[in-house]
């Protein structure tokens, strides 16, 4: 099925794109889905081109405005029966374990753990 979106110029060398993704299963209402591209409309076009074709293939990745910190969480919970629970100990060795790197008090989640995933 081809998709169409549209563009709509914000302001000089802003630009929206809008397109649809699948109808919502729950309420049988379309996705559709906002952004923003800076830079010229043909930026914008080509953009567009890129986004419709990742959701024509099965691409697309639904931006669900998860942080690293949150994705980290549920990963960690999700293999915590999968690996010895000496690797889910949250204290420093020299070498870093699965739980030391996605621990909320460690480095790697202070520094990362807010930003959001794409």
């Amino acid at each position: 099925m081809r998709r169409a979106g549209h563009i709509r110029q914000r302001s000089p060398g802003s630009f929206e794109l809008r397109y649809d993704l699948d109808t919502d299963p729950a309420t049988g209402k379309r996705k559709t889905v906002t952004t923003t591209v800076r830079g010229s409309r043909k930026d914008a076009e080509r953009e567009l081109r890129r986004l419709l074709h990742a959701v024509d293939t099965g691409q697309h990745v639904d931006r669900t405005r998860m942080t690293v910190r949150r994705w980290l969480t549920l990963w960690l919970d999700t293999i915590q029966h999968e690996v010895a629970p000496r690797s889910l100990d949250p204290r420093p060795r020299p070498f870093a374990s699965c739980q030391a790197l996605g621990h909320p008090s460690s480095g790697a989640i202070q520094s990362t753990g807010g930003l959001r995933t794409s």
